[in-house]
C-alpha cells in the first residue's frame, strides 16, 4: 500500500474592508492583486455606526482599512476586532496600495486581530 505524504492545510489570507474615507481605487487595485477587498456599499452599510462596520469586518475575518482617527480610537477601545489599518489621507494610492499588499503577504489574519497598524 502507497502511503501518500499529507497535503499542506493552506492558511486563511487576509482580507481588507475598507471604509468610505478610502479612494475606491485601493479596493480596486487590491483586488486586481487577487486580495479579497470589500467596501461599504458592496454590503450595504454605507452610513453605518463604526461598531456596526467594525463587527461587520470581525465576522467575516476582515482587517478594517480607515483614514479616520475617530474608528482608531473606537477600536483601541475594543477587544474583539479582526485588526485595524490607519491610513493617514495624505498617503498617495499607490503606496496606501503597496503597504497594505505587504501586509496581505506577511500575516495571517489571527497575527493582525485586535491589533492597530499604521501606514507610514
Amino acid at each position: 500500500m502507497l502511503l501518500t505524504p499529507p497535503q499542506p492545510v493552506s492558511q486563511p489570507r487576509l482580507g481588507f474592508y475598507l471604509d468610505d474615507s478610502l479612494d475606491p481605487a485601493v479596493s480596486a487595485a487590491l483586488r486586481g492583486y487577487g486580495v479579497r477587498a470589500t467596501r461599504p456599499t458592496e454590503v450595504k452599510l454605507q452610513n453605518q455606526s463604526d461598531a456596526t462596520q467594525l463587527l461587520f469586518a470581525y465576522r467575516h475575518q476582515l482587517v478594517f482599512v480607515t483614514a479616520e482617527v475617530t474608528l482608531v480610537k473606537f477600536a483601541g477601545s475594543q477587544k474583539d476586532h479582526g485588526g485595524v489599518v490607519y491610513s493617514p489621507l495624505a498617503l498617495p494610492i499607490g503606496r496606501i496600495v503597496r503597504q497594505l499588499l505587504l501586509l496581505y503577504e506577511t500575516f495571517q489574519p489571527t497575527e493582525l486581530a485586535g491589533k492597530i497598524e499604521i501606514l507610514s
